[in-house]
């Protein structure tokens, strides 16, 4: 008597080279322009909403009122991550697109320089100004998603997930300690590094760090590959980042440089269920982060000898409001 047909068929054993994510297939082209148009599409409502209120949200003297437009750029990336990455787009696709809307942000730079520059009294000035900010917006935020997804797609372990939280909150923490942004030409590559809309008026809260989406988007696909509950993740990081926008306001502490690092630590506590890396691969994650932090901080340190910065740009008041 045949007994082959009753006798179970172990699976496979597992293999690190190979992704964790479920194999199946990419959205069809159709599905996947649909949601790149929906994510655009909710990012211009944003961006409508909030340009006739951004005058009485920097006037306000309620702190909640004043961080609600970054925290809502945050919340929207959170949202466009999850639409482009329930598509499962190629990684080929994704760099490439990413790139080129990267790029599109350098060659309208000095563009949008000139035309912030200019007299918007004029209706057609006014309307070009407002389309080239949206546009920019748009562009800053798929190249943070889509780029941040392909290197989530990398994230095959935990101590992998754990080294891009702290490498995060060490970026970050470099970026706003150094007001690296802020510190250069208006003209400088390095203003990409913080979104470009909203404007920075009155005592509006910071504008998120372009590595903010990044990161997020990176920890949300890296959550998927490893099937840690994206829910908790995503509820943690907003937690963590409302709380860290408050910070960053005056008369509070002023402490620009905890957002990543708090919405790193609301992660880590949404995902910490299910998140198990032991002791020695936890260490060599603090400690390439330290390797990370001490290199940022040489070269800027380096970077200052060499370039002095302008004695008009230390001030922090004028170019870094928010922040005492």
């Amino acid at each position: 008597m045949d007994t082959t047909e009753n006798t179970p068929v172990e699976p496979p054993p597992f293999n690190l080279k190979q992704s964790n994510v479920p194999d199946r297939p990419p959205a069809r082209p159709a599905e996947l322009l649909g949601r790149f148009f929906l994510g655009g599409a909710l990012l211009a409502l944003l961006f409508i909403f909030w340009s006739g209120h951004l005058q009485a949200a920097a006037e306000s003297s309620e702190k909640a009122f004043r961080i609600l437009p970054r925290l809502s750029i945050f919340l929207a990336g959170a949202a466009l991550a999850g639409l482009l990455q329930g598509a499962r787009p190629n990684a080929w696709l994704l760099c490439l697109f990413g790139v080129c809307a990267g790029a599109f942000m350098l060659w309208t730079l000095p563009l949008a320089t000139e035309i912030n520059a200019a007299d918007s009294r004029d209706a057609r000035t006014f309307l070009g100004v407002q389309s080239l900010q949206l546009l920019r917006l748009e562009a800053a935020m798929f190249s943070a998603v889509m780029l941040g997804t392909c290197l989530g797609r990398d994230i095959k372990l935990p101590f992998h997930f754990i080294t891009i939280v702290l490498c995060a909150a060490v970026g970050d923490m470099w970026l706003s300690a150094f007001h690296v942004p802020e510190s250069v030409d208006a003209q400088d590559g390095l203003r990409l590094l913080r979104m470009p809309w909203p404007p920075q008026i009155g005592e509006l809260g910071l504008t998120p760090a372009f590595t903010d989406i990044l990161f997020l988007s990176a920890l949300m696909q890296g959550a998927r590959c490893l099937r840690y509950p994206v829910v908790s993740l995503l509820m943690g990081a907003a937690a963590g980042y409302c709380a860290a926008s408050f910070l960053a306001l005056e008369p509070w502490p002023a402490w620009p440089a905890l957002s990543v690092l708090m919405f790193g630590g609301g992660i880590l506590v949404g995902c910490w269920p299910e998140l198990k890396c032991n002791f020695r691969d936890t260490g060599k994650a603090f400690l390439i982060s330290a390797m990370l932090l001490a290199t940022l901080v040489g070269l800027s340190g380096m970077h200052r000898r060499l370039h002095p910065v302008n004695e008009g740009l230390r001030d922090p008041v004028g170019y870094y409001r928010g922040a005492t």
